[in-house]
């Protein structure tokens, strides 16, 4: 265990206020929003304010400062980002300068209690600090005097104030003059700016808003369509032909097309459309039915704009089942002529096989693609064995065949069989190349060449087969997040952080192992205290997943939190066969230079033996 240290610091604790409240409402939403608030506010400001999130607490986080007037200058800043977006996060936030204990990278004593219990009584959305915070910070910021408290297990009363607000700069003399002076030329220009605005709301809400819509407008969500057929065992034919429509739109490079991942948590809810403008920052909600009996099929959808709930375009299909491809096409289309996008009626059309696969073909298709979403290796397996039958059924079905190459890949990178390591990547590597000859447009198939050619070790010809996958489908998660990961592998962590920060924009709702590639590329980058924040994350929603609990401990030695890498060390043993340095090095995942020393030494900083 480190060493006790003793020091002046000023700590800041904050937390959400009607945080269990919300999560009951909707835990997977505001689980988003936290992390959101965590990643895109709180941890940037407390950088640019010089100080460090020594930890989170479920919903809040506990920083600590060495300046007075940076720390409360941090607590307005995040307030006032959380109000200028609109959030439903309520921050209460309490501030103490006192002296505090430092163990392993953590903070003990009376002035982090302090501040804790300040926080307990700050206004959801309010500062609440001690008398010697107002004193040092009282010629920076205004307060007001909040009477002094009784605070739970300190012996004195503290005498506390909270943040009034920033000051509003007074206007000299000469300058109140000129304003006067200025104030009917002032007028008539804010008149014709509203004029302007007056103009674009009636020109751009006008019925049928189509090719109207503001570049960076035309975000769109795709929710599962119900099933209507009266049998829960239909489930996977809607959802694919939900998968199919937003896989069309997503060709269309004006288009702003939310991650299937994000969409589908909603799947079964009742879905609130402020929720999802607040939430997935969706322009548009795409909402439909599918209901098949026998050799016919039923098709609803109908396009709603979030910003105020009005119905853009509703349609029903009533076609026999062979026409499924061509339904699909045509509610791509229309929603795309719909949000401004110039139609190239070819650029739907490669969305959907052509010729279209066998009808029993792609229902086998459909049902595997239902199972291999979880990471699961008996559903994993179960879905390749579907995708098989489809094969035989259809042996040019392009995206059945990416399917099987992707069970390979995901069979050697798991080590499933790692005695058969190498037939996994020939195999794979076979039906690559046999769904790129079929439809040398499949996304997917790009995709997935390139996650093989990187188990093969062929790391430069995995990044353009990668970047292809991105040029082809933009807005698909999985492939920037797919990129990302090859381009840490190879050392390159700051481009992955990018490529990772624009797949949690695509998939607000995005998977685990989105925040290890993440808190990964971060940690190469040498940000700890970020790295963190998403290796916590991940290990919380996904505690199997052994590399969230390997680049934890690594991080955690880098901090010289001891007691804390040793426990993921702990979770490493518990969910992995990784028993010492050299078990990770043998792998051979990671190109030999900086970044694989850096891990290396980080491990057995972490107390993981060599041999």
């Amino acid at each position: 265990m480190g060493e006790s240290d003793r020091r002046l610091l000023v700590i800041v604790c904050a937390d959400v206020a009607g945080y269990s409240r919300l999560m009951s409402e909707d835990e997977e939403g505001t689980f988003a929003r936290l992390q959101s608030l965590m990643s895109e506010i709180v941890v940037p400001s407390a950088q640019r304010h010089q100080g460090r999130i020594v930890k989170t607490m479920g919903d809040g986080f506990l920083a600590e400062f060495g300046s007075v007037i940076k720390a409360v200058g941090f607590a307005t800043e995040i307030q006032r980002r959380c109000a200028e977006t609109d959030s439903i996060l309520r921050l209460r936030i309490g501030i103490h300068v006192g002296d505090v204990i430092i163990k392993d990278g953590d903070v003990f004593g009376d002035g982090v209690n302090i501040a804790a219990r300040l926080q307990a009584l700050a206004d959801p959305g309010g500062i609440l600090v001690s008398r010697p915070v107002r004193d040092h910070a009282r010629d920076h910021f205004p307060f007001e005097d909040a009477g002094e408290q009784r605070l739970k297990h300190i012996p004195r009363p503290v005498r506390t104030f909270r943040v009034a607000g920033e000051r509003q700069a007074r206007a000299r003399p000469r300058e109140a003059k000129i304003s006067r002076r200025l104030a009917p030329a002032a007028l008539l220009i804010m008149a014709l700016a509203l004029s302007v605005v007056v103009f674009a709301v009636v020109y751009y809400t006008r019925d049928p808003p189509s090719v109207r819509v503001l570049q960076g407008e035309s975000s769109i969500a795709v929710f599962p369509f119900a099933n209507r057929s009266g049998d829960p065992s239909q489930d996977y034919f809607s959802d694919g032909l939900t998968e199919n429509v937003l896989t069309a739109l997503s060709r269309f490079p004006h288009l702003f097309v939310i991650s299937r991942n994000s969409t589908f948590a909603y799947k079964g809810k009742a879905i609130d459309i402020t929720d999802v403008r607040r939430t997935l920052g969706a322009r548009y909600v795409l909402e439909g039915s599918v209901q098949k009996a026998g050799t016919q099929l039923r098709v609803t959808a109908h396009l709603t704009d979030t910003r105020n709930r009005a119905q853009v375009w509703a349609e029903r299909y009533d076609r026999p089942l062979q026409d499924l491809f061509a339904i699909q096409d045509e509610i791509a289309d229309e929603i795309a002529s719909r949000l401004g996008t110039t139609i190239q009626r070819g650029a739907v059309a490669v969305s959907s096989q052509k010729p279209p696969p066998d009808l029993t073909a792609y229902d086998y298709y459909l049902r595997g693609r239902s199972l291999r979403q979880p990471n699961s290796k008996e559903q994993a397996l179960e879905a390749r064995t579907l995708f098989e039958k489809a094969v035989e059924l259809d042996p040019a079905f392009a995206a059945a065949l990416a399917e099987l190459a992707f069970a390979a890949y995901r069979e050697e990178a798991l080590g499933w069989d790692p005695a058969n390591r190498e037939a996994a990547l020939t195999r794979g590597l076979a039906f690559a190349e046999k769904a790129l000859a079929a439809d040398p447009t499949l996304p997917m198939a790009h995709m997935v060449m390139g996650n093989l050619l990187m188990r093969r070790r062929e790391h430069d010809e995995a990044v353009r087969w990668l970047k292809r996958a991105i040029e082809l489908n933009p807005s698909e998660a999985e492939y920037y997040a797919g990129l990302a990961n090859i381009l840490t592998i190879m050392g390159r962590s700051d481009e992955a952080i990018a490529l990772m920060q624009r797949a949690f924009l695509l998939n607000p709702l995005h998977p685990p192992n989105y925040d290890m590639y993440l808190g990964r590329a971060l940690l190469l980058s040498r940000r700890f205290e970020e790295a963190l924040l998403y290796l916590r994350d991940c290990s919380r929603r996904a505690p199997d997943y052994w590399p969230c609990h390997l680049f934890s401990a690594i991080t955690y030695a880098y901090l010289d939190q001891r007691a804390a890498a040793l426990s993921a060390i702990e979770d490493l043993h518990r969910t992995s066969q990784i028993r010492s340095v050299r078990d990770f090095l043998d792998m051979g995942d990671y190109l030999p230079g900086p970044a694989l020393d850096f891990m290396r030494d980080g491990l057995a900083k972490a107390g993981l033996p060599m041999e």
